[in-house]
């Protein structure tokens, strides 16, 4: 029951904080024969369900420090920075122990997302075996953005992995340290995300911006309003376009 109310707490708030006042973007899913190099991936709602995994792990630790329910809108809004981030903010003379209760209780509420969204292992063997490189781009922290990809068995899969900043979502950063190590021209990268701000980050540093709009929390208008390059509602939708990109030559 507590999964239950917390899917739709989520979901609750994500058509509160969708509100967007531009006019509709346009579905633009189209050739699949660009000669893409690498692609980034986002974690949470790009390759799997694991947001629940946050909040119910951040909930049950902070109930044990604050003796009081915090709603998915209290912590959701503290999000954009590392969880070790809004913890030392919110509780700076506890944090390390704060911060060891929560990787515990992270990886305890991990059974709540037991798998990545079907599709996604084959979408990056099918990279993988055209020679593109893949990385994962997180505003996670590192010690749950690793749990996480163990736990998704999904550990094997990137060559390069960026974890987010404690003092706030800064993706950019982390695409143009990426892009520095492939030695990359960014219109030969993609970067593949569930929020506009992912799409947002993308777009300012040139890259093939894809929208995924597959998860049960996605919200596809606010995605739209952010003008991705492409936009999947779908992982088969994705895999089906994958299979049209040229084999990178090395």
């Amino acid at each position: 029951m507590i999964y239950l109310a917390v899917d739709q707490a989520i979901g609750s708030l994500y058509r509160f904080f969708a509100i967007c006042h531009c006019p509709m973007g346009e579905n633009v899913m189209g050739k699949g024969d660009m000669g893409l190099e690498g692609m980034m991936f986002d974690l949470d709602g790009t390759l799997a369900e694991t947001l629940p995994v946050c909040l119910t792990a951040l909930r049950r630790t902070f109930k044990k420090f604050f003796n009081r329910e915090w709603t998915s809108k209290e912590l959701l809004s503290n999000f954009g920075p590392t969880e070790e981030g809004v913890i030392k903010r919110l509780l700076p003379d506890r944090a390390d122990e704060c911060m060891r209760i929560y990787y515990s209780e992270y990886e305890k509420a991990h059974g709540i997302c037991p798998r990545p969204f079907a599709g996604i292992p084959e979408a990056l063997r099918l990279l993988r075996s055209k020679n593109i490189r893949l990385a994962l781009v997180t505003a996670k922290g590192e010690r749950t953005m690793r749990i996480s990809l163990r736990r998704l068995g999904l550990e094997s899969y990137f060559s390069d992995l960026e974890h987010g900043f404690e003092d706030g979502n800064k993706k950019e950063i982390s695409i143009q340290r990426v892009l520095g190590r492939w030695n990359m021209k960014p219109a030969s990268v993609g970067c593949v995300g569930d929020g506009a701000s992912d799409i947002a980050a993308a777009r300012a540093q040139g890259l093939v911006s894809i929208a995924a709009s597959w998860a049960k929390f996605a919200n596809e208008e606010r995605l739209l309003c952010s003008r991705p390059d492409f936009l999947f509602r779908t992982v088969d939708e994705f895999v089906k376009w994958l299979k049209g990109i040229k084999k990178v030559s090395r």
